[in-house]
């Protein structure tokens, strides 16, 4: 028998979290976005794709909200992407 999940879970209060404790997962998100953006270039129709593809060639809000967590500079990752599409 398992046993029930609580209904609701309190957050943690704004000062005992951290996102950067969570640095593995942004970079998983990262890794995400790259994989998405490469589709897109190469064609692919799927609409993560496109959305990650115009957000880089774009204002790179998505890029932007991935990279502050972990301290990442965008407009560095940016540049790395773009030259690894090229």
């Amino acid at each position: 028998m398992t046993a029930a999940l609580p209904t609701r879970v309190a957050p943690l209060p704004a000062d005992q979290w951290d996102p950067a404790d969570c640095r593995a997962l942004w970079i998983a998100a990262l890794e995400m976005y790259l994989r998405d953006v490469t589709a897109g270039f190469k064609g692919s129709q799927a609409r993560h794709a496109q959305e990650a593809l115009d957000d880089l060639l774009g204002r790179q809000v998505m890029l932007t909200q991935l990279c502050d967590p972990v301290g990442l500079n965008a407009d560095a990752v940016a540049e790395a992407i773009l030259s690894r599409l090229e």
